[in-house]
């Protein structure tokens, strides 16, 4: 296990990497979730449970996009693609 922090730029590609994956899991869990564990007679009781489930979606997606990034060979590869798309476009 290597004790090198992450770069920014790293930082930054985790972080869109974790909004691109979690946007359509969280709109697959929406559809997944709320038609079997809400329920409208009970909204509290609905909604802490709903919270539950949801809180336990973030954290294994979370858990397991650091895990992946975490993996220099990979960061570092993944984060000069980027940079190198990114000059491409600003230039």
């Amino acid at each position: 296990m290597s004790n090198e922090s992450q770069t920014r730029i790293e930082s930054v590609v985790e972080a869109g990497a974790n909004i691109l994956v979690g946007f359509p899991l969280n709109y697959a869990a929406n559809l997944a979730i709320l038609p079997f564990w809400w329920d409208a007679s009970n909204p509290y009781s609905s909604a802490f449970i709903v919270g539950l489930w949801f809180t336990v979606v973030s954290l294994l997606r979370q858990f397991l996009l650091r895990r992946y990034f975490n993996e220099k060979r990979f960061s570092r590869e993944l984060t000069d693609r980027f940079m190198t798309w990114w000059r491409g476009v600003t230039t």
